[in-house]
């Protein structure tokens, strides 16, 4: 990213870059743009998990960025899952107590493995960005 930022820079000085990344596995989440009154990801939180749902089937929601508050993340869980939880406003302590659910309820040996992922978005600007060589 900071070589094609450095590129847009000296050849294209009208263009700006967005830029969001996802590492799987490791629940790092990138997302940019300094744009004084515009922001191209508005979203905050990313969802990803494996979820059962209120009507029995099983729904696998990556790559949900939609969510720009834990409200709309509560809300939208209460809509999908089969079984009540607390309405806590801390991620970790959420994402905690519906996995320990998903865990007791319906993770064993038959059953596919049930998680979810609840993950603040990271802000770093294109310049911050190491190259690899």
């Amino acid at each position: 990213m900071k070589i094609w930022d450095e590129i847009v820079k000296m050849f294209f000085p009208e263009i700006q870059i967005a830029y969001i990344a996802e590492e799987g596995g490791s629940c790092y989440y990138v997302k940019y743009d300094n744009t004084p009154g515009c922001v191209f990801f508005p979203e905050v939180f990313y969802l990803d998990g494996y979820l059962p749902r209120k009507d029995g089937d099983a729904d696998c929601i990556e790559e949900k960025y939609s969510f720009d508050s834990i409200e709309s993340i509560i809300s939208y869980l209460e809509s999908i899952l089969p079984f009540e939880f607390e309405h806590k406003n801390d991620l970790g302590e959420l994402q905690r107590e519906i996995q320990e659910k998903l865990n007791d309820k319906y993770n064993d040996e038959d059953n596919q493995e049930f998680y979810i992922e609840i993950e603040e978005f990271d802000e770093v600007s294109p310049s911050e960005f190491r190259l690899l060589m």
